[in-house]
């Protein structure tokens, strides 16, 4: 074997490994913004619940789809923060907005929260273009909130 064929031959290898990074870190991503989800505390008009308490109606990624499926890429500087927008259904029935900023690279995901609690006419304005989040926070008549 001369040394010119031995790139050619590491090629498909170079991209099974990038190939198999990908999803390890797409997994990676999606376990800790469950693990972190759960974990959240939300003030409801029933008290605190926990984000197993909570029904995520949308998740919201402005552009294109990047290499995580649940987060958009925002480069800030050297780095990259990724972050999309949950909307999210609570006790009492209460509203609330769920932004994950998320670091990830080299093997390591750390995700924090911001959360917003919004009024019903807010829930309901921001997801006015999708029919099925709006049933899914408000029930079979959505439009009723508005009369």
């Amino acid at each position: 074997m001369t040394m010119e064929l031995l790139p050619i031959l590491l090629m498909p290898v170079f991209l099974a490994l990038v190939i198999y990074q990908t999803l390890e870190g797409r997994k990676r991503v999606k376990r800790e913004l469950r693990n972190t989800f759960l974990a959240l505390r939300f003030t409801t008009p029933g008290g605190v619940a926990g984000g197993d308490a909570m029904r995520v109606i949308k998740v919201y990624k402005q552009g294109v789809p990047f290499i995580y499926d649940d987060v958009f890429n925002l480069p800030v500087g050297p780095r990259h923060i990724s972050d999309s927008f949950w909307y999210c259904v609570g006790p009492g029935p209460s509203y609330f907005l769920a932004i994950p900023l998320v670091e990830a690279g080299l093997g390591r995901v750390k995700v924090s929260w911001v959360v917003r609690p919004l009024s019903a006419e807010r829930m309901h304005a921001a997801l006015v273009d999708d029919e099925h989040a709006l049933r899914e926070a408000f029930g079979p008549n959505p439009g009723d909130l508005l009369a």
